[in-house]
């Protein structure tokens, strides 16, 4: 039996596992075709190229000292090729803010524990999600490196794809949900029309449940994206607080305490802060 065939077959077990985690039913995709134009691409999340329209997101990553010049200079976006910048605006916004303020030397130690460098997101703008899951399937024995290619990061290349899952699961869905946001719970199946999920909804579910196999939760980058992954609370009727708030924590110990991430926790959770600051001294 071959790489490839071995591949398949442990996708479908990551998928089989995840099954239950989705919605606590069984997937079953609609036959009715409906015609969503961006259904059948991945997100562009993660691509180089930048959307004219779209300055701010860049400009939220950073927030510049404009008192003092030589933390503009400092700034871990400096030197960065612009068709990088809004992909790292991007993992910041879906990484609970992680990003912001820090300078050049920090994100390299960030880079040393598995976070994205450009070389990474190169690999992952240059395969869609079903063909990422099945290269990290047998890329694994060498984790946190990657067998093909010493130079790639397999946390961030297992967490970027999760998160491009499910940035391309949230452009769908507001398609029939125009205000659904990023962090709020997955419309449940009664919520859909006719109580069921569009054709393209139930594509969109099986690349997380392809994507999210590959994600461990050995580094910080991976709980960060699998907390994100809680926050869509597809099988339960709360928000999954007291999950994301603990898989932030175990993310904020391993980084050594992170400002960002408890300036999040205490804007989103704030009753959880404590909790928060517990599980991450533990």
């Amino acid at each position: 039996m071959n790489k490839v065939i071995i591949s398949i077959i442990v996708v479908s077990l990551s998928g089989a596992l995840l099954l239950k985690v989705l919605d606590g039913e069984p997937i079953i995709r609609d036959t009715q075709s409906e015609t969503i134009s961006s259904s059948s691409e991945d997100s562009e999340v993660f691509s180089q190229k930048i959307p004219t329209n779209t300055p701010t997101s860049i400009e939220k990553l950073v927030k510049y000292n404009t008192s003092n010049p030589s933390t503009n200079s400092n700034d871990f976006l400096s030197g960065t090729p612009e068709e990088y910048r809004e992909a790292y605006a991007q993992v910041n916004e879906r990484l609970f803010g992680i990003l912001e303020n820090i300078s050049k030397q920090e994100y390299q130690k960030l880079m040393e524990k598995g976070f994205p460098s450009t070389s990474d997101f190169d690999f992952v703008s240059r395969h869609d999600i079903k063909e990422l899951s099945i290269i990290l399937s047998y890329n694994g024995s060498t984790y946190p490196s990657f067998d093909d290619d010493s130079s790639l990061s397999y946390p961030a290349l297992s967490s970027l794809n999760l998160l491009k899952a499910l940035a391309n699961l949230e452009e769908i869905t507001r398609y029939y949900f125009p205000e659904y946001q990023q962090g709020t719970p997955f419309p449940k199946r009664r919520d859909w029309p006719d109580g069921e999920r569009p054709a393209q909804i139930v594509e969109a579910l099986m690349k997380i449940v392809s994507a999210g196999g590959f994600v461990r939760d050995d580094s910080a980058i991976e709980l960060l994206a699998q907390a994100r992954f809680k926050q869509f609370a597809f099988n339960t009727d709360d928000n999954n607080a007291d999950i994301v708030v603990e898989m932030l924590a175990k993310a904020n110990k391993l980084l050594g305490g992170n400002e960002n991430l408890s300036n999040y926790v205490i804007q989103h959770y704030p009753k959880k802060q404590e909790d928060f600051e517990r599980l991450s001294s533990e």
